[in-house]
């Protein structure tokens, strides 16, 4: 039985192509075992980030969970995962997300021939399973829900000392929204965790919620925040170019030449084009007797190297805090 299982994994999971799911490269047998080659993800999965961090940022859990159009692919493939976790959402060595281990992955049937068994983990299996109604893609979206719900609150949402009482959560649908999160948050996770799975959103509805389109989502997110909170404040292109200006006039001479080519070009440029100006200035102004008071100083001048403070900006704290 249990060789028949692998066998169905491998024959669900070679066929699947998607930036977004853990890719399949090979597998052969013996006479004992049955070996299967796999895509690497090098910085494991998010249930080792949850074990490190407890809780994530609603910023970082929208870049993760936009990186769902795998689970689409599955379902358009007429597959439901049936196991989505924690722990099978893998992470690429550029924090990219991918979706794997196809152990319990089956084909979707018609609803009247729509498998019953239990299967799942207990934390992210969805009540019509628990009730024996069969299998759908509502199944998947509700294991969906409580991976979110996990990230941003640091525990399962029906999790509980007793798994009996747990199963009982869940058939109920009983749970709790700390008020701790934000409005968009609490409206996705009540929407997708309802007991009828008809009145779940899809997959599409899930990333056209106001969750995911109206709060900021980092375009990358940096390796560290694998173990510790990242600096998510994002910067308007103003501040972007105003940070620039102030690292070239006020930073270390030594760092200078560390800078991106095009960030040096059009810095340079800027403070070349302000000395110009500053030294025609001077230049141009006709003799006269002292003025009674110290004359100004060039922009270049107002800031020698030597004395000017250094490492003393930082983002500013204007960015969406933690639900």
């Amino acid at each position: 039985h249990q060789r028949e299982n692998i066998l169905n994994e491998i024959a669900l999971h070679r066929g699947l192509q998607h930036r977004h799911i853990v890719s399949f490269l090979h597998h052969f047998e013996d006479a004992v075992n049955i070996y299967i080659f796999l895509e690497l993800r090098s910085k494991k999965s998010l249930a080792h980030i949850w074990k490190a961090r407890h809780t994530l940022l609603e910023p970082e859990v929208r870049y993760y969970l936009r990186q769902i159009s795998g689970l689409k692919y599955l379902h358009q493939r007429g597959i439901l995962h049936r196991d989505l976790k924690l722990g099978n959402f893998f992470i690429t060595e550029n924090m990219e997300l991918k979706m794997g281990d196809f152990g319990l992955a089956t084909r979707l049937e018609p609803p009247e021939h729509r498998k019953k068994t239990i299967c799942g983990t207990p934390n992210y299996v969805a009540p019509e399973v628990l009730q024996r109604q069969g299998h759908g893609p509502e199944a998947d979206v509700w294991s969906l829900g409580c991976v979110m719900y996990t990230l941003l609150c640091g525990s399962p949402p029906f999790e509980t000392v007793d798994l009996k009482e747990t199963y009982r959560c869940i058939k109920q649908v009983h749970y709790t929204l700390p008020a701790s999160l934000s409005l968009p948050a609490r409206q996705l996770l009540a929407a997708i965790l309802r007991a009828s799975p008809q009145d779940r959103p899809s997959i599409d509805q899930i990333l056209r919620h106001d969750f995911f389109t109206k709060g900021y989502t980092p375009d990358r997110l940096p390796i560290n925040s694998c173990v510790t909170v990242p600096d998510l404040v994002p910067l308007n292109p103003a501040r972007i170019l105003f940070v620039k200006v102030t690292k070239s006039l006020f930073g270390r001479k030594k760092n200078k030449s560390k800078n991106h080519p095009e960030e040096r070009d059009e810095v340079s440029c800027l403070v070349s084009g302000l000395t110009r100006t500053s030294i025609a200035h001077q230049d141009a102004k006709p003799e006269a007797p002292a003025a009674s008071g110290p004359a100004p100083l060039s922009l270049v001048e107002t800031a020698p190297e030597d004395s000017s403070p250094r490492g003393t900006l930082a983002s500013s704290g204007d960015g969406e805090q933690p639900g």
